[in-house]
């Protein structure tokens, strides 16, 4: 048979992008995942941003995230956590890795110490390390060090889906778009926002009661975060 010209065109990876490649087929075929999932009710957190916008506070639902996950992992140490040399090994910093598209691949910028910032610095962190990374001018500091992942694909209009685990760690949340879901309050039938999360993994860390006892109280801080924290989000 003869060879057609033009049927396919072969795109060199960057070096970044080899790296990942090599990384995520390791961290797939080696860490033995499971997923749970579970959804929210975002009421509140929409209006909370709404209100902050109006203040001029340029604030995305993946700040608000990391603000809330910092603030949840404190209550689950083995969700901060690696399986290293058969041991079980808990970090005492909560280091918040935000997956990020880029022109020369996926990055994974890090939000050191996201348990001590206030909401106002991690709006400024995430912003800082993202338009890093979009500009190819993160530090080896900047991507280093991290916990635990957030994978946002809400604004691409995704759904839900379960994520490859960013290895050492043991988690990675996957967090879809917001949708309108029908919900039965009292006698009537009103319509609320949801989203849809997902949380990878690693089976040799924790076990699936764990994960579901951390998605339980993230639900309920998402639902009601002025009732379940002492500090407030704006």
């Amino acid at each position: 048979m003869p060879i057609i010209a033009n049927r396919w065109e072969d795109i060199e990876l960057t070096q970044i992008q080899k790296i990942s490649s090599e990384r995520m087929t390791s961290n797939f075929m080696s860490v033995p995942h499971f997923y749970l999932t579970i959804q929210a009710d975002v009421t509140e957190i929409i209006e909370a941003m709404n209100n902050a916008r109006a203040n001029d506070i340029k604030a995305t639902f993946t700040d608000v995230l990391v603000w809330m996950l910092s603030r949840v992992i404190i209550r689950h140490p083995k969700i901060n956590a690696s399986y290293v040399n058969e041991k079980i090994r808990v970090f005492k910093s909560i280091n918040i890795g935000i997956a990020a598209n880029t022109p020369k691949g996926l990055l994974v910028p890090v939000i050191h110490n996201a348990d001590k910032k206030s909401f106002i610095e991690i709006v400024q962190e995430r912003a800082r390390l993202i338009s890093l990374a979009r500009e190819n001018k993160l530090l080896p500091d900047d991507i280093s060090g991290g916990t635990f992942t957030l994978s946002n694909l809400g604004m691409y209009e995704i759904n839900s889906f379960h994520a490859i685990i960013n290895s050492p760690e043991s988690t990675l949340l996957s967090v879809g778009e917001i949708t309108k879901t029908l919900v039965k309050i009292n006698e009537g039938i009103v319509e609320k926002p949801f989203v849809s999360m997902s949380l990878s993994c690693d089976h040799r860390v924790l076990d699936g009661v764990t994960g579901a006892r951390f998605l339980k109280d993230l639900k309920m801080i998402i639902k009601k975060p002025s009732k379940l924290l002492d500090e407030n989000l704006f």
